[in-house]
């Protein structure tokens, strides 16, 4: 087997030009194929930087989205807290709404017997003086009214007063 530079020397030897001509294809190949040579080290260097720089791309990424994870479970239980303690006020805010609204129905109660018992006596007095002044008899003929009973507290009352005594200690 011949090898390409024995056979450029057997063309030299036959013609000069075309010899000449062979060395110089022959030159233009090996610099072609060394060309590609450096263009295919260069180009695996260059898929080898960006195949390292997207692995720390990637590394980066997944440690970002740990966090974010982590921050997001805590933002999660903070939220489940806020939660818990709003229903746990609302709870308690809408006791004490129901607990003040028995008490100002109870007083309001309290009110109205009040005025129920002073408007009673009232007309009492009312009727008593008409007839004094229609009779033409003196004052001395109407006994003096009787107090109208004291005001008690009802049950409800005692119960509303106990647990404002117990809130306030």
């Amino acid at each position: 087997m011949f090898s390409s530079d024995e056979l450029i020397r057997q063309a030299t030897l036959e013609c000069a030009e075309r010899g000449l001509m062979l060395l110089r294809v022959r030159d233009e190949i090996r610099m072609t194929v060394a060309t590609y040579e450096t263009l295919f080290e260069s180009s695996m260097a260059y898929g080898m930087r960006k195949v390292l720089l997207s692995e720390q791309g990637k590394n980066e990424c997944h440690s970002q989205i740990s966090d974010l994870s982590a921050k997001n479970v805590d933002l999660q239980r903070l939220v489940n807290d806020w939660m818990a303690k709003f229903d746990e006020l609302e709870a308690k805010n809408q006791e004490l709404r129901r607990i003040d609204h028995e008490r100002k129905q109870d007083e309001l109660a309290v009110v109205l017997r009040t005025n129920n018992q002073l408007a009673t006596v009232l007309n009492n007095i009312i009727v008593k003086r008409t007839l004094v002044f229609n009779t033409g008899s003196g004052l001395s003929d109407l006994a003096p009214a009787k107090d109208p009973p004291p005001v008690t507290a009802t049950k409800s009352e005692e119960t509303t007063a106990a647990k404002t005594k117990v809130k306030a200690s």
